[in-house]
């Protein structure tokens, strides 16, 4: 059976910042076709991280708003297990979408209280959302982390959050003992 680990939570949350640290140090190869994803062959099995590594906005923001129906038509064609986080894809229908294909889906909602979550927004400077875009995004990661697998405290340190994810899906577990294994070799 094949894994989708995706992760979700409002604008600041960290989940770029988590999906780094689960592929942090790997090597990886981005493929550009039929969308931009990242493979990671070091991993058993290998794991295809949905969008492109970029400064500021990486993981699926970097991808079309449109992308949907090309993951969609992807997912079942390739033998990767799969990791994907940020709002592109953050819907309920793509993630049963995904489980009525076959994957076996881990969603972790990273919650993140508003102070922080403010906070963290105004060391972007690359961004500057609008008070209306904003509470939009809130709200509909309020409503889908709801539905979540596993729900973590994001303001609890990224390590930390590294390995309860790592207990609860198998792509985070494959990742990470690739990432073992390259630290020993």
């Amino acid at each position: 059976m094949r894994h989708l680990l995706y992760l979700t939570g409002r604008p600041g949350a960290g989940k770029s910042t988590l999906a780094a640290a689960l592929t942090a140090g790997l090597p990886s190869f981005v493929d550009r076709r039929p969308f931009a994803h990242v493979l990671f062959h070091s991993c058993s099995p290998p794991v295809a991280a949905l969008g492109a590594p970029r400064d500021g906005f990486p993981g699926t923001d970097t991808l079309p708003m449109n992308v949907v129906t090309a993951v969609r038509a992807w997912l079942p064609t390739v033998p990767f297990d799969v990791l994907g986080e940020g709002d592109r894809l953050a819907t309920a229908g793509f993630l049963d979408g995904c489980r009525e294909m076959g994957l076996s889906v881990c969603h972790v909602h990273l919650d993140l209280d508003d102070a922080n979550a403010e906070a963290r927004l105004a060391t972007r400077t690359e961004w500057s959302p609008s008070s209306a875009w904003l509470a939009g995004r809130v709200t509909k990661a309020r409503r889908l982390g709801e539905r979540a697998d596993l729900v973590l405290d994001a303001s609890l340190p990224t390590a930390e959050l590294a390995v309860a994810v790592r207990e609860a899906s198998p792509v985070a577990a494959a990742l990470a003992a690739a990432q073992e294994a390259l630290a020993g070799s």
